[in-house]
Order: C-alpha cells, then sequence, then structure tokens
C-alpha cells in the first residue's frame, strides 16, 4: 500500500482529483489487503458448508436403508 500512496504523491498533482484518486487508490488498496486475508476463512467456510451437505446427503440415504431394514424385519 505504501508504493502506491508514494507513487501517487511523486505524480505532482494537486487539487480535488489528486486527492480523490488517492482516496480511491487507497479504497482499492484495502479492499485488496482484506480480500487477501479473509481467503482462506472464506476457503474454510466452503469446505465446511461441502462437508455439511455430503453429510446430510450420508445421513438422508443411512435412514432410507434404515427404514427398507424394518421393512426386511418386519416380514
Amino acid at each position: 500500500m505504501g508504493e502506491v500512496i508514494n507513487n501517487i504523491m511523486n505524480q505532482q498533482n494537486t487539487g480535488r482529483e489528486s486527492g480523490a484518486g488517492l482516496k480511491q487508490n487507497v479504497f482499492n488498496e484495502n479492499r485488496n489487503m482484506m480480500l487477501a486475508l479473509l481467503a482462506p476463512v472464506n476457503q474454510q467456510l466452503n469446505d465446511m458448508k461441502l462437508l455439511y451437505e455430503n453429510t446430510k446427503a450420508c445421513s438422508t440415504d443411512l435412514e432410507k436403508k434404515i427404514q427398507e431394514l424394518k421393512k426386511i424385519m418386519a416380514l
């Protein structure tokens, strides 16, 4: 982030445009850093969702098999 700010400061721009550009660049840099920091957390969340869906599907299959077994044992 410091490199981006240094590059902007060295462009010799003054006034509203340079201030707005600086704010936008700082915002973009902060956003990119946050996305990079949250990427591992987001991946873990996606992994947990997948595990939940797989566990749910397995549970449903197991319930069906148990019901089938009960019917067979009742005969």
